[in-house]
């Protein structure tokens, strides 16, 4: 939005100069209207976020666990709360994952992508349901919106003789795709 801002020739920023700003810039650039991601996929980011917050409560526990035995003495006591904390969070893990996997089951275009991003070699099951959660998310109408919002798209510096720099990957990801949508680039 600053961009815009000054490439109409307002540098100054203040909650009236930017509801002005975000006005002309709808009325200028006439962006598509945002819709909420489709219900199968919220339902998917609700899985997955369950299973980070499980791994992470993972993770602490066994740090408990390690770092109690390191100790020269330590309650029985804690030592076995913690082991069937350990057990009760992997067999949560379990759950939520098969439940990750019946829910793509259960719908067609969430299994057929599945598939398809599973032939990328290095990509196995766990990054294809991630893959699938974020990129469905979203209205990409083309594989290079997709890219950019990864930020994935190479970067080139070269002009004419003077000037030539080895590309690199962008690392704006998100704000390429915005500004691809909504210039129609």
């Amino acid at each position: 939005m600053s961009d815009f801002a000054a490439s109409l020739g307002n540098l100054s920023k203040n909650d009236r100069k930017d509801s002005v700003m975000l006005a002309r810039f709808g009325l200028v650039m006439n962006p598509r209207i945002w819709q909420p991601a489709p219900l199968e996929i919220r339902q998917l980011h609700a899985l997955l976020d369950r299973l980070d917050t499980l791994q992470a409560t993972m993770q602490q526990e066994e740090n408990r666990l390690d770092t109690l035995q390191l100790r020269e003495r330590y309650p029985k006591t804690v030592k076995e709360s913690l082991d069937e904390s350990i057990e009760f969070l992997k067999q949560s893990m379990q759950t939520i994952r098969d439940q990750i996997d019946d829910h793509i089951d259960r719908h067609p275009g969430l299994k057929h992508d599945q598939k398809l991003l599973a032939t990328i070699p290095g990509v196995g099951a766990l990054t294809a349901q991630r893959m699938i959660a974020l990129i469905r998310s979203r209205d990409f109408t083309k594989a290079s919106q997709v890219a950019a919002f990864m930020g994935l798209v190479p970067v080139e510096r070269t002009s004419g003789t003077s000037v030539f720099k080895r590309p690199r990957i962008s690392r704006r990801g998100i704000l390429s795709y915005v500004a691809s949508c909504l210039c129609q680039w």
